[in-house]
């Protein structure tokens, strides 16, 4: 039998990773893309291009190889451009697919809002949008404190908590991300959408509380299902991950509940042939649980934990759907009864003066063959070698199954001891 030609538009490292399981039974054409290229412009970091960009000679290239190599597939889990492109690209080929409105529409967070606001009133909290070249603060009419941040969000950076007034100005200009960074996306806005406004603005929402999570579901020939909710646990007294834990620990009725409000509004998006997550709160004081965010692609760092738990790598669902199959979305032969995607993570700067050997590397991957290392830095490199939250260094990802939570824990203790990253203060290299 002939085997599928398959296009992964940006291509990630988890994409290498996770798709080396599938070379076998497809011909995989990976779209080599510089992932940092993004960071560099929005962090202002020297080498980033400065003449102006437009993706349409790029998209016309993507186009052409997929004429040449008669791809059959086109996927991507990189947010942004990825996802966009590959809408871009299935749209002109009538390939299964995403339509770009419907993408653009999650990517802009105000008009992902305004349909939010249509749909599930109950579940959008309250929300402006600024113009941050014109911002009149007498104008203004929501209370503070409130949470500002880009209409286009790139890793929660540039989003701030607005506390005081007198912050207002300084605020809104740190919250905007550079005019290059943006080209892509208002290209793809003016070209493929409607839309009035562009991505130069700054959206204000009222803050939430409560417990995060992340819903990851599919849509198949419009047919909404909802593949599992992760619970997104925070280091105490910050917003920042510290693990990732499926399933949630959320109560079921909570979780039908999420279930319904995501497929109301997946389904006012007329997203289509596609994997989704979605972002959610919920205020067990209130018992309200509201949106965060909507994304129209899969988590690729939860790919790996549905399988250990659910029995199917939701990359097996994402080539599915591309090709026009109905996607099997649960297996009983699953390995574990639990999974934690767990975020390495100083609070301090530092410079790496150690990582795990092949050898501690291998160890952990003998007592666990399904696990997943990701480590971000190399020997030698500072924590701010490479995009941070601007709150604290992540260097690192370990992802780990166990028939029980506390079994799951003592496993990654007895790993991260094991493994050994080591670091030179912020003060001694300075």
């Amino acid at each position: 039998m002939t085997k599928k030609n398959i296009l992964v538009v940006c291509a990630t490292s988890t994409d290498h990773r996770e798709l080396e399981a599938f070379k076998n039974d497809y011909n995989l054409h990976f779209q080599e893309h510089d992932g940092s290229l993004l960071e560099k412009i929005l962090c202002a970091c020297p080498g980033h291009p400065t003449e102006d960009y437009k993706p349409d000679h790029e998209i016309q290239q993507l186009l052409d190889f997929c004429q040449e190599h008669a791809i059959d597939a086109v996927i991507s889990t990189e947010d942004y451009p990825g996802c966009i492109f590959a809408s871009i690209i299935t749209h002109h080929l009538g390939l299964p697919g995403p339509s770009p409105q419907s993408v653009l529409t999650c990517q802009h967070k105000y008009y992902s809002r305004q349909l939010q606001k249509e749909v599930v009133p109950e579940a959008t909290p309250d929300f402006r949008l600024i113009d941050p070249t014109n911002f009149e603060k007498a104008h203004f009419d929501m209370p503070l404190p409130v949470f500002i941040k880009p209409v286009k969000s790139y890793f929660s950076i540039l989003a701030n908590k607005l506390l005081h007034e007198a912050e207002f100005e300084r605020l809104l200009q740190a919250s905007l991300p550079p005019i290059l960074f943006l080209q892509q996306l208002n290209w793809c806005l003016k070209n493929y959408t409607s839309f009035e406004f562009n991505a130069n603005y700054i959206l204000a929402e009222t803050l939430l509380e409560g417990v995060q999570v992340t819903l990851e579901g599919v849509v198949y020939d419009d047919e909404i299902n909802i593949i599992g909710i992760v619970d997104s646990i925070m280091f105490p007294g910050t917003l920042c991950f510290e693990r990732f834990d499926y399933p949630s620990h959320l109560p079921e009725n909570v979780q039908q509940r999420m279930h319904l409000i995501a497929k109301k509004f997946i389904h006012a998006a007329k997203l289509n042939n596609l994997l989704f997550n979605i972002e959610l709160m919920y205020n067990p004081t209130t018992d309200e649980i509201h949106i965060i965010e909507v994304n129209s692609r899969m988590s690729s760092q939860f790919a790996d934990m549905f399988e250990k738990v659910n029995g199917i790598n939701t990359y097996q669902i994402l080539l599915d759907i591309a090709l026009g199959k109905k996607p099997t979305l649960f297996h009983d032969q699953k390995k574990h009864n639990v999974a934690s995607s767990f975020v390495l993570r100083r609070f301090d700067n530092g410079r790496v003066l150690k990582t795990p050997s092949k050898s501690a590397l291998a160890k952990v991957y003998q007592d666990s063959p399904d696990a997943r290392i990701e480590i971000h830095l190399e020997k030698g490199q500072t924590l701010d070698a490479i995009i941070q939250d601007g709150k604290s260094f992540r260097y690192g990802l370990i992802n780990l199954g166990a028939s029980t939570w506390e079994g799951l824990f003592a496993k990654f203790k007895s790993y991260e001891a094991h493994l050994r990253f080591e670091f030179i203060p912020n003060q001694e290299f300075l």
